[in-house]
């Protein structure tokens, strides 16, 4: 598993972060999730469609912080984690990302569903 994980497809941000700085850095940084963490540690998630709930429902994006429209708590699956059980988890949640943790539940990266199903897909096709 750990050659599907990757860096680069979210970013870590603070629970005190404002709605419009966490949206311009996903628009920088061209990323699909936001992981809210407080020292390492994943309490929530940010994705687009966040963003469009909150502007829809009329938030201040100058004053109201991440934390506020984060989905938490958040399903991390850890780096020992059974291909299966990550397929699983992508199942439950809906989410095209997953976090992976370590055994101290500290963030290293980041898993995708695609390319999840991409090993698996090739991993049957070995048999």
């Amino acid at each position: 598993m750990q050659s599907l994980i990757k860096q680069n497809d979210y970013e870590i941000v603070q629970p005190e972060m404002p709605l419009r700085e966490a949206a311009k850095l996903m628009a920088r940084e061209g990323i699909h999730a936001l992981y809210v963490c407080i020292d390492q540690k994943p309490i929530g998630v940010v994705t687009h469609i966040d963003f469009v709930y909150a502007i829809a429902e009329g938030k201040n994006l100058d004053l109201v912080y991440i934390m506020e429209i984060c989905k938490k708590p958040v399903l991390a699956v850890k780096i020992e984690e059974s291909l299966e059980n990550i397929k699983s988890a992508f199942e439950i949640t809906r989410f095209i990302l997953l976090p992976v943790v370590d055994e101290k539940d500290t963030l290293i990266g980041a898993i995708s569903k695609h390319e999840l199903f991409e090993q698996m897909h090739l991993k049957d096709d070995s048999c």
